[in-house]
């Protein structure tokens, strides 16, 4: 019911908050806890509600599945992608920290890619696995060729930023496609985090994005700007320099980072009048 308590599920009588996704809460229910992922008001300990928890992923079988919808996405925007036969594994919380959803890790000999798999954390709902995938499919593609499978090596160490926001940037085209729980807010999250990596990553390369008018193109213009001795992403053949022979581990990704929305859910308003429909992003949104 709309003018029921998104607690008790009582009708509001008295005092209440309405929450800024419009839920409204009676005062003998507050304080309330806003869920780590969707930002909705819920009383569990473990600081997911009941919707999230009840969706969260625990093995790899479950993941895979989700990752179907991404990569048929991904066919829309990069027609005949090879991303479909990187394993996808969902692994301890404790792998990745407090910090990190997700991350994908490769190994290479020289100019060939010995193997590769994308880990994603377990627990996350069902939602937020195929977010962190949109995003690791992105590391998947500067590492390899999306559609020749050519190793390319990402940008370089040096291109953190340029390498996370390109990833991000997915992140965000993903999440605007799918929607889903609080997906304005998780939108925000991402163009709004002040980490310099991620977030300024995102503003750094939003604008090329928009630019290039498509993935295909924004990678091919991030490739363009790579330096000598670096694979060319475009090509998958070396530039002037020397590629060493050994297996060496892919290290200059790092772990996607974790975004919680309810970190940035402006207060509750009490006795608040209901509000407009929340607009839709500014998707060309520029820096």
């Amino acid at each position: 019911m709309a003018d029921s308590c998104a607690i008790c599920g009582q009708k509001i009588v008295g005092n209440h908050v309405r929450t800024s996704l419009g839920e409204l809460v009676c005062e003998a229910d507050l304080p309330v806890d806003h869920c780590r992922w969707c930002a909705r008001v819920h009383r569990r300990p473990d600081h997911r509600c009941e919707l999230c928890a009840s969706s969260a992923t625990h093995n790899s079988r479950e993941a895979v599945s989700l990752s179907r919808a991404v990569l048929q996405w991904l066919e829309g925007h990069i027609p005949g992608h090879n991303m479909g036969d990187i394993p996808v594994e969902v692994v301890a919380g404790d792998f990745f920290g407090s910090s990190s959803n997700g991350m994908t890790r490769w190994r290479s000999a020289g100019n060939r890619l010995v193997d590769m798999v994308v880990q994603v954390r377990s627990g996350l709902p069902a939602f937020e696995i195929q977010s962190v995938l949109a995003h690791e499919y992105g590391h998947v593609m500067l590492v390899r060729h999306p559609t020749t499978g050519a190793f390319t090596g990402g940008l370089g160490g040096t291109r953190d930023d340029e390498e996370e926001g390109f990833c991000e940037v997915l992140r965000v085209l993903w999440i605007d496609h799918a929607r889903g729980p609080s997906w304005e807010y998780r939108v925000k999250s991402v163009r709004d985090n002040p980490d310099p990596v991620y977030g300024g990553g995102f503003r750094r390369v939003w604008p090329a994005y928009v630019e290039a008018g498509s993935v295909t193109r924004f990678r091919e213009t991030l490739f363009g700007q790579v330096a000598p001795g670096v694979i060319d992403g475009n090509s998958g053949t070396e530039r002037d320099g020397h590629v060493p022979d050994e297996i060496v581990i892919g290290g200059s990704h790092r772990p996607t980072l974790a975004i919680s929305p309810s970190q940035r859910v402006p207060p509750v308003a009490r006795n608040a009048p209901p509000q407009d429909s929340p607009r839709r992003p500014d998707i060309s949104w520029r820096q």
